[in-house]
């Protein structure tokens, strides 16, 4: 699962160009995301355990208020994984990828439904019980599924409230801790909610 920082910014940015060259031009959206989440980590021994997650970063929206069926979204985030009560602390980034099918569409508002994908890596990793010093990385997959929210307001700007389930994620990593080699391998799941302005190209 481990994914080279030059690698993963390749992706990124290869998938940004193929969103703006194929977006709709009265449906597109940019704006800024930040949420928050909880995870439970399982079947790793030391680091099983209760989590909070936090982000913020930026987005892109191919449908903000199209009328039109589906629209795809991106989102880019700086994101803290913290252990509750544990030990291991992630930092670094992740991206998530919505693909929306809209349940509602009027002139105010627009639902949505769809499967979530999520893929981060965290080049920052501390023990939060310990004062020592440790250098690894780690690698963080999920899938599941997203509701969103789209609140129209007058001109170009719209309000969006995510809350998303992931019935299907994975962690793995390594660090070094002195002289030792650790590493962990966890499923888990858990609920995230992500709060967004996005201003419109058009009204």
């Amino acid at each position: 699962m481990n994914c080279p920082k030059d690698k993963l910014f390749k992706i990124i940015f290869a998938t940004l160009a193929l969103i703006v060259g194929t977006a709709q031009a009265h449906a597109f959206g940019l704006g800024f995301s930040a949420g928050t989440g909880t995870e439970t980590w399982e079947n790793s021994d030391g680091y099983d355990g209760d989590r909070d997650v936090s982000n913020v970063g930026f987005l892109l929206d191919t449908g903000v208020s199209t009328d039109k069926v589906y629209n795809y979204r991106f989102t880019l985030m700086k994101e803290e994984n913290s252990a509750n009560g544990g030990t291991l602390d992630l930092k670094g980034y992740a991206t998530t990828h919505d693909f929306c099918f809209s349940l509602l569409n009027t002139k105010q508002m627009r639902v949505w439904v769809g499967p979530e994908l999520k893929a981060a890596y965290y080049k920052d990793l501390s023990l939060n019980n310990s004062s020592a010093s440790i250098s690894g990385h780690a690698t963080g997959i999920g899938v599941g599924p997203a509701v969103g929210v789209n609140v129209h307001m007058p001109r170009v700007v719209t309000f969006s409230l995510t809350a998303s389930y992931y019935l299907l994620s994975a962690y793995s990593g390594d660090f070094d801790k002195g002289v030792v080699n650790n590493s962990f391998d966890v499923d888990s799941h858990g609920l995230y909610i992500n709060a967004s302005v996005i201003f419109r190209t058009n009204e």
